[in-house]
């Protein structure tokens, strides 16, 4: 008896190794990518525009590349351990569902934003009294307080649903 199969799930296979692939594909240009922009950042400041207007930019780009391809190698990495011991990802994604781990690092997120939230504080007042560029110490209090709004906003809209 002929077993009756329909002609889309092929596609749909064939789309899903596609989405793998292109996951696969995606760490591989972070990575490259990164090294690109460390390697072109020092090249810039030999550039005369970017040597006197933008002189931040090329150090901006090696920081930005180095976490790039931080990232994109971490990923291609654990990707390649996981394949080599299945179990290590197995083992791991339990780790991160667990609701006790859950909790511990909501616990530790929380009280880093308290830390923060002074230390952030001081440096904004050191930078006022050590006469720091004004728009440098308003654009600080922004952020800050675009911050403790939304850690407000959080805590209204939790207190409501619970």
């Amino acid at each position: 008896m002929k077993r009756y199969t329909p002609t889309c799930i092929p596609k749909f296979r064939s789309l899903r190794m596609g989405v793998l692939r292109t996951k696969m594909y995606k760490n591989y240009l972070i990575t490259a990518a990164g090294l690109i922009l460390i390697i072109g950042g020092p090249a810039l400041s030999y550039i005369e525009f970017f040597r006197e207007s933008l002189k931040g930019l090329p150090y901006g780009l090696i920081g930005i590349g180095c976490g790039m391809f931080g990232y994109g190698f971490g990923e291609l990495y654990t990707k390649r351990v996981y394949r080599k011991h299945p179990d290590i990802e197995h083992q791991n994604e339990i780790n991160k569902n667990d609701e006790r781990n859950i909790t511990l690092g909501n616990i530790a997120k929380a009280k880093a934003f308290n830390i923060m939230t002074y230390v952030f504080g001081a440096v904004i007042l050191a930078f006022g009294f050590m006469g720091i560029s004004p728009e440098i110490v308003l654009t600080l209090v922004a952020v800050y307080l675009f911050v403790e709004i939304y850690a407000v906003y959080n805590r209204i809209r939790l207190e409501k649903e619970l």
